[in-house]
């Protein structure tokens, strides 16, 4: 598995190539489950702890994108390179408008500029088979992340 492109996904998903999963039956919100700071103890909670973090940024960008274009509000029966456009188009506009007018009323105030990265031509999925080859590669990703902190 390349360090390249994959989702982002929970735990109910295998960690096949392409998908990024968290640890299962490791602990990831630390700060929920203790008074005070509570460090991670290995490298599957540090990594866990992150991509709890990571995947919430997303998800509220995305509950922010709804809130500002409603064709993102309801199911898309577009073909899915139309959905990737429209989806794209919005984020282009959304920053448009947050580099323009910077005390935006939809705008929370820790709520970043979205969607940082290029287009770039999208694959289908074409099967979910398990390997060992994603634990591998994000069993390397963490163990290389927690060296850094």
């Amino acid at each position: 598995m390349s360090g390249g492109s994959y989702y982002l996904c929970d735990d109910d998903y295998g960690n096949v190539e392409g998908f990024l999963t968290p640890y299962k039956r490791t602990r990831y919100h630390l700060v929920d489950w203790g008074s005070g700071l509570i460090i991670p103890q290995d490298y599957k909670e540090s990594f866990n702890v992150k991509h709890c973090h990571v995947r919430n940024v997303i998800e509220r960008t995305f509950e922010l994108l709804k809130r500002r274009w409603t064709v993102l509000r309801s199911p898309s029966f577009y073909p899915l390179k139309v959905q990737i456009n429209i989806i794209f188009t919005c984020i282009l506009l959304h920053n448009f408008i947050r580099m323009e007018m910077p005390d935006d009323p939809l705008q929370e105030p820790d709520d970043a500029i979205v969607g940082q990265t290029d287009p770039v031509a999208y694959g289908f999925i074409e099967n979910l088979q398990s390997s060992t080859t994603g634990d591998a590669w994000r069993d390397n990703l963490a163990m290389s992340m927690d060296n850094k902190r």
